[in-house]
């Protein structure tokens, strides 16, 4: 059952006085007035009326008061709209089409990602097939996979839905559609007229849940595919800033420098600034505020990880995280593993130069490299 208000505040607010209104009226009593006659006897109605001859009387049974409340009860039910929603899907034949992008990791619908509210809604027009009905459930990021094909067992197409797993990657609808047309639109053998046909070719509903950040890099016939789209989340500019760029740089390792580098993007129509954390295997190493980013537009900043360099004896999980909670936590968070210098192994092959083998003698060449030299001959030694 749903419920469609067609009355403003003040509206209902006037309705809900006129039952009180009407039990006050059956309240009231009018006030006679004492008028003196030529007679000892007075009628028993007339004395009771005496009793109560004031402004409140005892409210009794009756029946004309019941329907008038009654009535104003169902004027006010009238005005609710009230409804019922079909448990059932129009058609037998059904292609679930669901986003698992990038995109589709935003909490903008309060605790549950876009995804999980797409695969609740499936769940339950699934859930509303008629017995005989049968449907195909295909997940599409920038690539389509058919997580099931043709069925009518509810509890298999359940089952799958619920293995349909976030991704970081962009959206394209193009692939999700042909597959669902080319399973939906079976074609012939060959392209002669005169050939036979794989199958039926039957009329089916697809149904699209996507927050709608998709591309059609193509044209595709539908066929006898009737389309449906079903929008999830918001479709306002997005309340995000994030990591777009994450990189380490380490040609200056030589001279003990490390230094980090990454580039953020302001999705948002309005200036922000956000806080950064760099941890090095869970310990806090740096924490920066960033520029002031304009609506739309990206900047870098950096991080100096020198300190790192003595102490690097084992592969380092290096995480760069935005404190700032939004809408897309997923490009919040970026990770990189810094590994320990090694140095590189040098072979010279020379039949002498005294210049060559001094300049890699010297201090900075022994810091980056191991030199083998062999001695004069044209073999190379092992390394």
């Amino acid at each position: 059952m749903s419920w469609m208000n067609a009355l403003l505040g003040w509206q209902w607010l006037i309705l809900a006085v006129v039952p009180p209104l009407i039990v006050l009226l059956y309240f009231l009593k009018l006030r006679r007035q004492p008028l003196v006659v030529p007679s000892t006897y007075l009628w028993t109605k007339t004395i009771e009326d005496m009793h109560v001859n004031s402004l409140w009387q005892r409210l009794r049974q009756n029946l004309l008061l019941f329907l008038q409340i009654l009535l104003v009860l169902l004027l006010m039910v009238a005005c609710l709209r009230p409804g019922c929603q079909g448990v059932e899907l129009q058609g037998d034949r059904f292609v679930f089409l669901v986003d698992q992008s990038a995109s589709m990791s935003a909490r903008d619908l309060g605790d549950r990602t876009r995804l999980e509210e797409a695969k609740s809604q499936v769940e339950q027009a699934i859930k509303r097939m008629k017995p005989r009905d049968v449907a195909m459930l295909i997940s599409f990021s920038d690539r389509a996979e058919v997580v099931q094909s043709f069925t009518s067992d509810q509890s298999l197409l359940q089952r799958k839905l619920a293995g349909v797993k976030q991704t970081q990657f962009k959206s394209d609808i193009s692939e999700a559609l042909l597959a669902a047309s080319g399973l939906a639109n079976p074609g012939r053998t060959a392209t002669e007229a005169s050939d036979v046909q794989v199958a039926d070719s039957l009329p089916a509903t697809l149904m699209i849940y996507s927050d709608g950040a998709v591309s059609l890099s193509q044209e595709i016939l539908l066929g006898n595919l009737t389309p449906q789209y079903f929008p999830i989340g918001n479709v306002e500019l997005p309340d995000n800033v994030g990591l777009v760029a994450f990189a380490i740089d380490d040609e200056g390792v030589a001279d003990g420098k490390l230094e980090a580098y990454a580039q953020l993007q302001n999705s948002l129509d309005a200036e922000r600034q956000v806080q950064l954390s760099l941890t090095v295997d869970g310990n806090l190493l740096d924490a920066k505020t960033s520029p002031l980013l304009k609506a739309g537009a990206t900047a870098g900043l950096s991080f100096d990880l020198s300190r790192l360099l003595g102490n690097i004896t084992q592969p380092q999980r290096i995480k760069l995280t935005i404190d700032n909670s939004d809408c897309y936590p997923l490009d919040n968070t970026v990770e990189i593993v810094l590994n320990p210098p090694r140095p590189r192994n040098v072979l010279v092959v020379t039949p002498g130069n005294d210049y060559l083998q001094l300049a890699l003698q010297t201090e900075q060449i022994t810091k980056i490299a191991k030199v083998w030299n062999s001695g004069g001959s044209q073999t190379a030694l092992p390394i």
